[in-house]
């Protein structure tokens, strides 16, 4: 969930690594435990700051899993064999649900996605006219901000003071 920055190193390093690497497998912290972290953090691993996440929370096993729960109750003293049946027959129902809800689900992104970026557009474009930007300050602006965070070896006093 929320070890995105911390597990990559451990990937790395590990015999998955080159097949991660391969792969271009590319690790992230979830969008509400993003902001938990520090923004060095955030600007290498918060979806929002990675190309082709689109607006994705980053939390989609969390709640497939969290939907589980529910389980542990009437299963903890279930056999093995009646445990797994309940866990496959609830998987099996999720699945069946999700499936049945697919058209709604998509048609209702599809336009809340082009309303998005109709609206989203049309007030970026207002805002870079205003303050005279293009598309390229918004990744200088980023790569100054992470370049910044690279060097700074301790935060400054005023940030160490502040509560």
């Amino acid at each position: 969930y929320d070890i995105g920055c911390a597990f990559s190193k451990t990937l790395s390093t590990s015999s998955l690594g080159p097949h991660a690497h391969a792969l271009a497998l590319r690790m992230m912290v979830g969008a509400f435990h993003g902001h938990a972290h520090n923004r060095k953090c955030q600007l290498d691993w918060h979806p929002m700051y990675i190309s082709g996440t689109g607006h994705t929370e980053g939390e989609g096993c969390k709640h497939i899993f969290s939907s589980s729960n529910e389980l542990a109750r009437s299963t903890q003293h279930a056999s093995p064999f009646h445990r797994h049946q309940s866990i496959e027959g609830h998987f099996s129902f999720w699945d069946a649900d999700k499936y049945a809800a697919l058209s709604n689900f998509l048609f209702n992104h599809y336009w809340e996605a082009i309303h998005g970026i109709q609206t989203l557009q049309a007030e970026l474009s207002v805002i870079k006219r205003e303050l005279n930007l293009d598309d390229t300050d918004f990744v200088k602006f980023y790569n100054e901000e992470k370049l910044y965070l690279d060097r700074l070896k301790e935060p400054p006093i005023q940030d160490r003071l502040c509560i």
